[in-house]
């Protein structure tokens, strides 16, 4: 009778590690199954954040020649008005340089003519 208890006792044990056995297959697989998804989860993160790179490389070229094109007009642009302020000065500056010359002049010339 011992020997019948000792058995069964025995036979369960058995049958609770097979069923342990199989319970750590199944969730060796479960681990698995989440490794290829991670793993795939992450070359698809690669691609887009690779993708995402290439287009803030497209979109930064493209402001930087637009940027680059209206610094160029600008500088077209203050170069006509710098120019322009030149000119206008110089006229200014002849101008003055006559009115000082013939302020000069005409009373040395009223000197002369006197008698």
């Amino acid at each position: 009778m011992a020997a019948d208890i000792i058995d069964a006792r025995l036979a369960r044990l058995e049958g609770a590690y097979e069923q342990i056995d199989r319970r750590l297959n199944a969730i060796e697989g479960d681990i698995r199954e989440v490794r290829t998804e991670i793993i795939s989860l992450r070359t698809d993160l690669h691609g887009e954040i690779a993708s995402l790179r290439g287009e803030m490389h497209g979109e930064i070229a493209s402001l930087r020649g637009e940027m680059r094109g209206e610094i160029g007009n600008l500088r077209g642009e203050m170069g006509g008005l710098v120019g322009g302020l030149r000119r206008e000065i110089r006229e200014q500056f002849y101008w003055v340089i006559g009115l000082i010359v013939v302020t000069i002049l005409v009373p040395i010339a009223l000197r002369f003519v006197s008698p």
